[in-house]
């Protein structure tokens, strides 16, 4: 009786059945057509896979800036400048910012638009970080997305 197991491989302490690959008559467990084929399919996979990770990623980041931001990005201006940022309590924010300011500042309002969103609207106005030039143009958007928002503390006007 012939050995069953002739023309094995020993590998890793076992047997591994061969067959003979017809493209380039080597000997192994699957053909080289048919590991092609395994791999493609695993590249759709991977690219379905990351694919779905991205989205997944950008939801998560939507998600993440619109519980940090919305309805605490506040407008806190001196009549020249206005600082556009977030807190969770703005009207303590503008004493804080009032202890190191010389002129008198006025909490404008808050709205619920993620304040980096609006760091980029207005970059061409940015004095320094978030200071941005209170120009008549800023000075009617926020009118217009603080009254969106109901939560308005005192009309202001812009100097000169």
């Amino acid at each position: 009786m012939a050995n069953q197991w002739a023309g094995a491989n020993k590998w890793m302490g076992g047997f591994i059945p061969t067959c003979t690959c017809p493209r380039c008559g080597g000997h192994g467990y699957v053909t080289h057509a048919e590991m092609g084929d395994d791999i493609q399919a695993l590249k759709r996979k991977r690219e379905s896979l990351v694919s779905e990770l991205r989205s997944l990623t950008e939801l998560i980041t939507s998600i993440e800036l619109d519980t940090k931001y919305t309805n605490r990005t506040y407008f806190i201006s001196d009549g020249e400048a206005v600082k556009i940022g977030y807190s969770t309590d703005p009207e303590s924010r503008l004493r804080y910012l009032q202890t190191g300011h010389p002129k008198k500042l006025v909490l404008l309002g808050v709205c619920s638009i993620p304040e980096p969103v609006l760091h980029e609207k207005f970059e061409s106005l940015r004095l320094q970080g978030e200071w941005f030039r209170l120009t008549p143009e800023l000075e009617g958007y926020i009118r217009d997305v603080v009254s969106a928002s109901e939560w308005r503390v005192r009309p202001f006007h812009v100097a000169g």
